[in-house]
């Protein structure tokens, strides 16, 4: 089959993913731009190798590209980068603000125009929340938090993460819906961070902003009942 593969190009033969922390390993894996292609019972790669068979007999006959087999995966220098950009992106939304992720390519010793890519990731220690404030410019609705702060998915100790906060504010919208603020949107809601600490830790203060400078968010109130 590499007989096939272009003088200009190699065939993507292995991907290796070293130091990924065991909970976040298949979400890397799954942001790999190339991947090797498939192998038939481990061993070959016939989709491929049949790819570039029919590749000639389409081009000859100027026939639509085919999607039966599956087309080879070259490495690039661009798609390694854009790995390793959206591998550090993932770690440091994961508390693993000092994330480092290297790519390495070499060849196979008898087969040059194979290559195997390598990720080594050095996640060092992921930062924890600390203290959990709170700034709502409305009392109503401070007191609201408040009042449910041990529901909270902001707690101090657990991993730092962004989705915790995506949770967050989709918690605080849905809480607020429900106690009648209907108009409420989840645009109010926001966080500072602090991880200037220096000790792995990040101070969060969840802020609700009001609608405008001299209004409140008003909760809808039971009218007339007929």
């Amino acid at each position: 089959m590499y007989r096939h593969v272009p003088k200009e190009k190699q065939l993507i033969a292995k991907v290796k993913l070293k130091g990924a922390p065991p909970q976040h390993k298949e979400a890397l894996d799954l942001l790999i731009e190339e991947k090797s292609n498939t192998k038939f019972l481990g061993f070959w790669r016939v989709r491929t190798r049949n790819w570039y068979l029919s590749e000639k007999w389409r081009k000859r006959r100027n026939k639509q590209e085919n999607t039966i087999w599956e087309a080879p995966i070259y490495y690039t220098q661009d798609g390694t980068e854009r790995t390793v950009a959206k591998m550090e992106s993932y770690l440091k939304n994961q508390g693993y603000f000092n994330a480092q992720v290297v790519s390495k390519k070499r060849h196979k010793l008898i087969r040059r125009k194979a290559a195997i890519v390598k990720y080594k990731i050095k996640e060092n220690k992921q930062y924890v929340f600390n203290e959990i404030s709170r700034n709502v410019e409305d009392y109503d609705i401070y007191v609201l938090l408040q009042n449910d702060r041990e529901n909270s998915l902001l707690q101090k100790g657990i991993p730092f993460s962004s989705t915790a906060l995506t949770s967050e504010r989709e918690r605080v919208y849905k809480l607020l819906r429900e106690n009648g603020y209907y108009s409420f949107s989840k645009s109010y809601v926001y966080f500072d961070l602090d991880s200037t600490l220096n000790n792995y830790r990040v101070n969060v203060s969840l802020g609700v902003k009001n609608p405008g400078n001299y209004q409140r968010h008003r909760p809808f109130l039971i009218g007339k009942i007929h």
